[in-house]
C-alpha cells in the first residue's frame, strides 16, 4: 500500500522536461518532454524552481485523482503525482451553559458551568499497492468515539482591583488528518532483505486533558496587570509515534499482498504506526506575568509599553503500553 510520486521534474541544458515510465497503465510520456504550460518558476535570491500545476498536468496528460483499479482491472499500473487518500471527519455537539454573578462573603462572585457534548465519525479510504505499484485494492475503514466536556470558570472579586480565579475544564485533542489516512508503505531492502512498512490509524481517538487553573491577578491604571498563576494537567489517550521491530504482517495489520512472496506471518523488521499511548502524561506550572503601559513618560512615548512574562512548567510521562495491545490484531487494512 504506496501512494507514491510517479512524476518527476529536471532541467537540462537550460531547458525544463518531464518524464515518467506509464501514464494511466498505456500512455507513456517520455524523456524530453517539455513541460511548458503545466509549471512555473519560482525565483527568490537563492536560485530558482520549478513548481508543478497539478491541474494543468492531469488535463494535458488526461491524469486523474482516483481510487479504484485502472480500466484494465486488478494488478494495473496505476499512478498519481500526490499520496492519494481522503479522510473525512464529521461531529455532532452540543452544549449547555449557566452563569451566575452574586455576592460571596460581601464580595462579588460571578462566572459559569457548562458541558459539551460530541459524536464524532471518521472515514478513510486509501490505497493498496505494492511492488512497482501495482494497484491491489482500496481499504475503507471507519473510526467513531464520542463523549461529554464539563468546564467551570469563577471570578471571586477581593477588592475591584484584585481578583481571584479558578478553572477546571476537560478539553479534546483531535488527531491531524496525516495520522488518520487509511494509507501507508511497505518496501524491502534488495541488498539486505529488510522489510519496513508504515501506516496511519483511522481508529485513533482524540487525547483529552483535565485541566485545574487558579489565579490571582491585580488591575492598576489604565492598563497595568499583576498576576500569578499554577496549573496542572492530566493528559491521557496521547497520541504518539511507535517503532516496532520483528513484528508479522498480521500483527500489524498490513496486507502482506503488498510484498512479493510476503504472507501473513512474514515478519517485518521495522514497522511504525501512530498510536494512542497508554497511561497518563502530567504537566504542573507556575506562570508570572506583568503588563504596563508607559503613561507616566512624555508624548509621544507615553503610548508605548511592556509585556514580560515568566512560566516554569514539570512534565511528567507513565506509559503501560504494549504494542501488540495496541494494534488490536484486527487490523486496519
Amino acid at each position: 500500500m504506496r501512494a507514491g510520486v510517479a512524476y518527476h521534474g529536471f532541467k537540462q541544458d537550460g531547458a525544463s522536461y518531464f518524464y515518467d515510465g506509464n501514464v494511466n497503465g498505456t500512455t507513456a510520456v517520455t524523456r524530453g518532454t517539455p513541460v511548458a504550460g503545466i509549471t512555473t518558476v519560482f525565483k527568490n535570491s537563492l536560485g530558482s524552481w520549478l513548481v508543478g500545476d497539478f491541474d494543468k498536468a492531469f488535463a494535458k496528460y488526461n491524469e486523474y485523482h482516483r481510487l479504484e483499479a485502472t480500466p484494465g482491472g486488478r494488478g494495473g499500473m496505476i499512478q498519481d503525482i500526490e499520496q492519494v487518500f481522503t479522510t473525512t471527519e464529521k461531529t455532532k455537539s452540543a452544549y449547555a451553559q449557566l452563569d451566575w454573578n452574586g455576592q460571596l462573603f460581601g464580595m462579588t462572585a460571578r462566572g459559569n458551568v457548562g458541558v459539551r457534548g460530541y459524536d464524532t465519525d471518521v472515514r478513510s479510504i486509501g490505497w493498496i499497492q505494492g511492488d512497482n505499484y501495482a494497484y491491489l485494492g482500496t481499504a475503507d475503514v471507519k473510526g467513531q468515539y464520542s463523549g461529554v466536556l464539563p468546564a467551570m470558570n469563577a471570578v471571586l472579586e477581593l477588592t475591584p482591583e484584585v481578583l481571584l480565579r479558578f478553572a477546571a475544564s476537560q478539553n479534546l485533542n483531535r488527531p491531524d488528518m496525516g495520522s488518520l489516512a487509511a494509507q501507508g508503505s511497505a518496501s524491502q531492502d534488495e541488498a539486505g532483505g529488510k522489510i519496513t512498512a508504515s501506516r496511519g490509524n483511522p481508529n485513533l481517538k482524540p487525547y483529552k486533558d483535565n485541566t485545574l487553573d487558579a489565579a490571582v491577578e491585580y488591575y492598576f491604571g489604565k492598563a497595568g496587570l499583576l498576576s500569578a498563576s499554577v496549573y496542572k494537567k492530566w493528559i491521557t489517550n496521547f497520541i504518539g509515534s511507535q517503532t516496532a521491530e520483528n513484528i508479522s504482517f498480521a500483527d500489524a495489520g498490513v496486507p502482506p499482498s503488498v510484498l512479493t512472496g510476503a504472507t501473513p506471518s512474514t515478519i517485518i523488521d521495522e514497522f511504525s504506526t501512530p498510536i494512542n499511548v497508554a497511561g497518563t502524561n502530567t504537566v504542573t506550572g507556575a506562570e508570572l506575568a506583568a503588563q504596563s503601559q508607559f503613561s507616566f513618560l512624555p508624548a509621544p512615548f507615553d503610548h508605548l509599553g511592556a509585556v514580560a512574562e515568566f512560566q516554569l512548567c514539570r512534565c511528567r510521562r507513565e506509559d503501560h503500553w504494549h504494542l501488540e495491545d495496541e494494534l488490536q490484531r484486527d487490523a486496519l487494512l
